[in-house]
């Protein structure tokens, strides 16, 4: 009767994981979307969109979850924000995909340079500018940039110096109100909108500290013709000129 009640468990055991392994086999195909849905946020390019459900399929769905999914999209889509997967109870997909939006454009002295065009988004990152419409990208301020090699190098040097200083709030007072250019890290140049005949000379070290506050107040007290340079370069000094022939 033992034995008997033995063998009685152990059926009732393998009957319990093959119910199980079909169980699991069914919510698998329950989950397989049977159609697929993607939204985008409106500032994405239509062939960043094309580019990116070409890499989204039901396949790809089952194998990668939402975090590892995104990873895999940021490369190819270097401003991707946030992805999101939902199914309904038939299986359907729905994926969102969030941009980060662009803030500022990187435009060169040199009209050739331009045709490569970068940009910097929200997450203070540069980036191609043609992941984005052009509607998202018009009317946005710009990081005017004087290279005097080839601009892929600059454009490293800016990711590396300045980019780290671009907050959100410092972006919106510094390109609101000057015509910000990149020489390099150790020469900016920002033209007032509201002075235009004052030039401050800045290096990516004077934009963390209040110099910038302290050259606005020295150069609003010159009330004189002509063009005003104040360089805040020079540690705890600010050295003011007045040329009456204007430049730097």
């Amino acid at each position: 009767m033992g034995a008997l009640q033995r063998v009685t468990g152990i059926l009732k055991v393998l009957g319990l994981c093959a119910v199980g392994t079909a169980g699991a086999y069914g919510v698998k195909r329950l989950l397989r979307p049977c159609t697929l849905t993607i939204t985008f946020d409106i500032c994405i390019a239509t062939e960043s969109r094309t580019a990116l459900k070409n890499s989204i399929t039901p396949e790809v769905l089952i194998k990668q979850r939402a975090s590892g999914l995104q990873q895999e999209l940021a490369k190819l889509f270097p401003a991707l924000r946030a992805l999101s997967i939902a199914y309904d109870a038939s299986g359907r997909a729905r994926v969102a995909i969030k941009a980060y939006t662009p803030l500022l454009q990187v435009i060169s002295h040199k009209p050739q340079d331009n045709t490569k065009g970068y940009c910097i988004a929200s997450n203070g990152k540069l980036v191609p500018s043609v992941l984005f419409k052009p509607e998202a990208l018009a009317g946005l301020p710009a990081l005017y940039v004087v290279s005097y090699g080839v601009l892929d190098a600059c454009i490293g040097s800016i990711e590396k110096e300045l980019l780290p200083l671009l907050s959100t709030s410092i972006v919106a007072s510094l390109f609101n109100n000057y015509t910000v250019t990149w020489h390099s890290k150790n020469k900016l140049t920002l033209v007032s909108y509201t002075h235009p005949k004052v030039t401050i000379i800045a290096d990516c070290s004077a934009l963390k500290t209040k110099k910038l506050g302290y050259a606005e107040r020295i150069y609003k007290s010159m009330q004189k013709e002509g063009a005003i340079t104040v360089d805040i370069r020079l540690g705890d000094f600010i050295v003011c000129a007045h040329l009456k022939g204007g430049g730097i």
